[in-house]
C-alpha cells in the first residue's frame, strides 16, 4: 500500500510537471493579451486565435478560447469551450469546437494545447478565405447590377411580347377613357372651340362675302320691256 501511494504521488507530480512546461512554452508562444491566465488549480487559461489572411483583403476571423487542464492532463483530453469569436457564423463556431474535441483525442497522452490552438488557427484562415471570397462575389454582384442599371437608361425597355400587350392594353384604354369625356362634353362647346375644331366655320360668311363683290349682277332686261305703257303718277 505505502508503495502504491508513493508511486501514485509521483504520477500525480508528473502530470503537473507536464502542465507547468507546457504553461511555460505558452507563455513563450503567445505574448501580450494573446495569453490570459485566469487560476493554478486547475490550470484555466485563455488564447486569442486569430486568422492568418491569405489574401490581402481578407478579413480577419478571431476566437477566444478557454482551457482548463485536469488533474491527469495530459491522459484525459482539457476542458475547451470558445468564450468569443468575430467574423464567425453559430454553424462556423460549432466546427471548430467539433475541430477541438477531434484533435483532443487524437493527441490524447501528449502536451497538445499548442497542437489545438494551431488546428484552429488553421480552420479560421479557412473561414476568412471563404469570407472574403463572398464579399468579393457580393461587390462584383453589386457593380453588374448597377452597370445593368446604367445601361438600361439609355438603351431603354426592351420590347417583348408581354410588354406590348401591356402597353397596348393602357393605351386603348387612355383612348376610350379620352373618346368618352369627348363624347360628354360635345354638346356643350363654346363658338371658340367650334372654330378651333373646325376652321372653314370662319370662312363660310366671308365666303359670301367674296363672291358678292366680285361676281356680276345679271338683270333680265324683259322685266323692263313693257315700262311705256305703265303710268306714273307724278306726285303734285
Amino acid at each position: 500500500a505505502y508503495h502504491d501511494a508513493v508511486d501514485h504521488e509521483l504520477e500525480m507530480t508528473d502530470y503537473q510537471e507536464e502542465q507547468i512546461g507546457e504553461i511555460e512554452t505558452l507563455r513563450c508562444i503567445y505574448c501580450g493579451d494573446e495569453l490570459t491566465e485566469i487560476s493554478e488549480q486547475p490550470y484555466t487559461f485563455q488564447i486569442n486565435i486569430t486568422s492568418e489572411s491569405v489574401a490581402e483583403n481578407d478579413p480577419n476571423a478571431h476566437t477566444t478560447v478557454e482551457f482548463a487542464l485536469p488533474e491527469t492532463y495530459p491522459d484525459v483530453a482539457p476542458e475547451m469551450s470558445i468564450v468569443a469569436h468575430s467574423n464567425l457564423s453559430c454553424e462556423q463556431v460549432e466546427d471548430l469546437e467539433a475541430l477541438l474535441q477531434e484533435q483532443a483525442n487524437v493527441n490524447l497522452g501528449m502536451v497538445m494545447v499548442y497542437t489545438l490552438t494551431s488546428a484552429v488557427q488553421a480552420r479560421l484562415g479557412e473561414f476568412a478565405e471563404a469570407f472574403g471570397q463572398e464579399q468579393e462575389q457580393e461587390k462584383r454582384r453589386r457593380e453588374e447590377e448597377e452597370r445593368v442599371k446604367e445601361e438600361a437608361k439609355f438603351h431603354g425597355t426592351p420590347v417583348t411580347t408581354e410588354t406590348f400587350a401591356t402597353w397596348r392594353k393602357q393605351f386603348e384604354q387612355e383612348v376610350e377613357k379620352a373618346n368618352s369625356k369627348m363624347d360628354q362634353s360635345q354638346g356643350k362647346l363654346t363658338g371658340r372651340q367650334m372654330f378651333e375644331r373646325d376652321s372653314t366655320l370662319a370662312l363660310s360668311d366671308a365666303k359670301f362675302l367674296i363672291e358678292g363683290t366680285e361676281a356680276e349682277v345679271e338683270i333680265d332686261e324683259t322685266l323692263f320691256q313693257n315700262l311705256e305703257d305703265l303710268e306714273i303718277e307724278e306726285d303734285s
